[in-house]
């Protein structure tokens, strides 16, 4: 590793631990607010449903004593009563239940309560300066505000909220012209907040304690790194030169592993549409038949029946070249070599597609006059001459003419087939596509007949299976001529 770049490593490492150090910080005392405020806004809870129940019951009777004396600035009758027994009770209010609470909170919890206004009935409730400035923030939000304060020197956690006045607050506050739901003071709790900060200056040691183990851990990681880097950079350098090595390999994985994938979706795609369309064409048909037979006439009949054998053929070929194919594609294809008669099978192609070259008037001739014999597979040699010559009715016009043709090589071990029309032919572009899985083209006969491309990929895969090999020549608007070799004697 240069050195340039470790040190940036370094530095960056380095700015993490201590980014993640005060964000760690950061969010640590984010959360010590947020239990104060939780912890003041429970105090403050329980204080205002305590009120809330003493001014639900038109306040409270206890017995004057020492601590508990008349409230002077309750001035309401019945404050002061006694019992049938003689003893001498005093009225106890929400507010100063609250002042006795708070002077017992104070005494036993460290806790601080304060009931105040901005305009106190009683002088002692009169706001403290940081009261006076939050209970006017109330006025346009009245929500609860939680600070840090000074009080006797003292650092505290502070939180107040807004009381509301209630029917029951009517008694005591009317008269100073407050309406229901009118804010007329609030409660402030405060509690000192030098637990708090013990907890969070435990916290930091912690975390700093962790970061700097971590900080520490990762520099010790970029010099183990870097002494395990100049070993895997050697290892990574005899890897490279066997990489180098295999290249020719892996090209040829990749070659074959494109073959596959555009052989299943060439298969999936015929299977999707090919196969699908003539079946449609078929069914369609059937079912106007079916449903319109007696009104149709008999020339109409005719040419619907002449559909639907046309459609049905297309797809028994189809089907038959797709079996073929996948067969061929599993290895299932076996190359069995008998003595064939060429003359013979030449006749019998010729008669099989007579009916069909008939219906476009195109004229099929068999040019194979001599009994000529080689070995090799007949099932080879009879679905190569089928694709061959359907293809080429498929691509002609009444007048064409359609020649099928075989001899021997001037030496006799070879024997050539050629099967030539005088249809549409092809643009020289077109020809390096045809017997190409991944770019095999299917162009609509001059009848609109629906193809595949399929059936010449079939022929050269199963004439490179039996040891030939298929070559065409073709010119647009003059036709083409599809040529292929078989070994005259191949067991």
């Amino acid at each position: 590793m240069k050195q340039r770049h470790k040190s940036l490593i370094l530095i960056g490492w380095i700015s993490i631990i201590v980014l993640s150090f005060f964000l760690n910080i950061y969010l640590m005392k984010l959360n010590t607010l947020k239990l104060v405020k939780n912890r003041a806004e429970s105090f403050f809870s329980e204080i205002v449903i305590t009120r809330l129940w003493n001014s639900n019951h038109g306040s409270v009777y206890v017995p004057l004593n020492e601590k508990t004396q008349a409230n002077p600035y309750l001035k309401v009758p019945n404050r002061d009563i006694v019992t049938t027994t003689g003893q001498k009770l005093t009225m106890i209010n929400p507010a100063y239940m609250t002042r006795q609470i708070a002077e017992l909170a104070d005494k036993y919890n460290t806790i601080k309560y304060h009931i105040t206004s901005l305009d106190p009935i009683r002088p002692a409730n009169k706001a403290d300066k940081w009261e006076a400035k939050v209970l006017k923030v109330f006025e346009g939000n009245p929500e609860g505000i939680l600070q840090k304060d000074i009080i006797d020197s003292i650092s505290y956690y502070r939180y107040m909220a807004p009381l509301n006045t209630e029917t029951s607050c009517l008694d005591c506050h009317a008269e100073q012209g407050y309406k229901i739901g009118d804010i007329r003071g609030g409660i402030s709790v405060s509690f000192r907040d030098d637990i708090y900060y013990k907890a969070e200056k435990k916290q930091t040691i912690s975390l700093g304690t962790i970061h700097l183990a971590v900080l520490l851990l990762g520099i010790l990681g970029l010099k183990y790194y870097e002494r395990m880097s100049s070993k895997f950079l050697l290892e990574l350098k005899i890897k490279n030169k066997k990489l180098e090595e295999n290249q020719t390999y892996q090209q040829q994985l990749n070659m074959d592993l494109k073959e596959i994938n555009a052989t299943k979706d060439r298969f999936f795609s015929i299977i999707a549409h090919d196969l699908k369309s003539p079946f449609t064409s078929t069914i369609g048909y059937s079912n106007l038949l079916l449903e319109n037979y007696h009104k149709y006439s008999d020339e109409k009949k005719h040419e619907m029946i002449q559909t639907i054998s046309d459609s049905s053929e297309r797809s028994f070929n189809l089907l038959e070249n797709l079996l073929t194919w996948s067969r061929s594609q599993r290895g299932k294809i076996k190359y069995n070599p008998e003595k064939i008669d060429l003359k013979i099978i030449s006749q019998s192609l010729t008669e099989l597609y007579k009916s069909q070259a008939k219906a476009k008037e195109v004229m099929l001739i068999n040019n194979v006059q001599d009994s000529v014999e080689l070995i090799s597979d007949r099932n080879i040699l009879e679905t190569v001459l089928r694709n061959l010559i359907s293809n080429a009715i498929k691509y002609t016009t009444a007048g064409d003419t359609i020649r099928l043709d075989c001899k021997a090589s001037k030496n006799n071990n070879e024997i050539i087939f050629s099967v030539n029309d005088t249809g549409t032919g092809m643009e020289e572009e077109d020809l390096i596509k045809l017997f190409k899985i991944d770019e095999s083209i299917s162009t609509p006969g001059t009848d609109n007949e629906k193809g595949t491309g399929l059936g010449l990929i079939l022929c050269k895969e199963l004439l490179e299976m039996a040891g030939g090999i298929i070559e065409v020549e073709s010119e647009l608007g003059k036709g083409s001529t599809f040529k292929f070799t078989l070994p005259a004697n191949r067991i």
